[in-house]
């Protein structure tokens, strides 16, 4: 019995350090197109939102952002994301943001510099880059977009957050700020699955001990008949 605790022992330890790197980060709000309700919106008050779907934690210096498909040129960004969180990426210091936009609800927030520029009319892309395995490894395309109201992901999967389609929609949250824009930072529906990987571990760590614990059974049967 001792062997097989000692390997459920080790099915767990890789079950929980799983998700290196980018692993299950996803971009699941973005706001491209900043009212001027507040006199003074411009490029400045853009933001997308992150997500770690993942087991672990990100170091996010090791991500690049930028705003068309190859971000491998793209600016790095910083922190730590840790699993099931969210970070707000933008170009405003975080008090100027909450003082823009409201609450964080909970979410991290990570000044971004220099800034890539979003598109507002004729749309844009964001992408995310892995500089340790050199590969893009997310990106989304949006078209046209409504003044003051951010794009969310509205599905429960975070693998559906690329490509961009009838998932993303106008944000209907209000948490408040001095410019009243629609947003939901911080606040994404996104459900916490296990991780195909992780489940893979957690079946084969069951079938595992269940063999060892049917081999011990069959070779004390006769050690008992003996005696």
């Amino acid at each position: 019995m001792r062997a097989v605790v000692s390997c459920a022992c080790v099915f767990l330890f890789l079950l929980g350090t799983a998700s290196p790197g980018s692993a299950g980060l996803v971009i699941t709000e973005f706001l491209n197109n900043p009212s001027s309700n507040d006199g003074t919106a411009s490029n400045s008050d853009e933001w997308f939102e992150l997500y770690n779907s993942g087991s672990s934690s990100i170091n996010l210096s090791t991500i690049r952002f930028d705003d068309d498909a190859n971000a491998s040129d793209g600016v790095a960004l910083g922190g730590t994301l840790a699993s099931k969180s969210y970070a707000i990426i933008g170009n405003r210091t975080q008090s100027v943001w909450e003082g823009l936009f409201g609450t964080l609800n909970g979410a991290l927030y990570y000044q971004l510099s220099p800034w890539q520029v979003l598109n507002n009319g004729t749309g844009d892309t964001l992408s995310l880059y892995n500089i340790t395995t050199a590969t893009n490894f997310f990106s989304i395309t949006y078209g046209s977009t409504t003044d003051g109201v951010s794009k969310e992901f509205t599905g429960t999967d975070p693998a559906g957050a690329s490509p961009y389609g009838s998932l993303w929609q106008n944000a209907t949250g209000s948490p408040g700020g001095s410019t009243g824009h629609m947003h939901s930072a911080g606040l994404s529906n996104i459900t916490s699955a296990p991780e195909p990987a992780s489940m893979i571990l957690v079946g084969l760590s069951s079938l595992y001990v269940a063999a060892m614990v049917r081999r011990q059974r069959s070779a004390a049967r006769p050690a008992a008949m003996a005696a």
